[in-house]
């Protein structure tokens, strides 16, 4: 009985999570989306740096020495993304080439977006957060 339990209670954190991720990454994709009218509206590069192991991103607009820094932010509620109580963090960083680093959405005046793939979750559940169609989008 002891062990039943436990996957079911297991199953259940799982499904918890996963139902709390789902309805979070709606509001993650559309301020990330955001950063391409900035970029836009700027006529400057903005990046978007995300470090794995925690919910931190820093978002720059411009490059090098001139860069201001308009974010520096969690993903985890207030005026950011997520709700505080959810346990949630960046799991890793992965380029199609394999690389981890740099763990960076670029967004261009252009329209353009390049990146890699974003491991977002708990221990529980788990989100890709990627481009497709010069589009951030999630998925299971």
């Amino acid at each position: 009985m002891s062990i039943l339990s436990s996957i079911c209670i297991i199953g259940y954190q799982g499904s918890l999570d996963s139902t709390a991720l789902k309805t979070n990454l709606t509001g993650i994709v559309e301020s990330l989306n955001s950063y391409k009218r900035v970029a836009t509206d700027k006529n400057k590069i903005v990046t978007v740096e995300f470090f794995p192991g925690t919910i931190k991103i820093q978002v720059k607009v411009g490059t090098g020495a001139d860069a201001e820094l308009l974010e520096n932010k969690g993903l985890d509620g207030g005026t950011d993304i997520l709700n505080r109580s959810l346990k949630f963090i960046i799991r890793g960083y992965r380029w199609p080439d394999g690389a981890a680093t740099p763990a960076t959405f670029t967004y261009y005046p252009s329209g353009t977006i390049i990146g890699g793939v974003v491991r977002y979750g708990s221990g529980f559940a788990d989100a890709k957060i990627l481009i497709k169609n010069n589009h951030v989008t999630w998925d299971f």
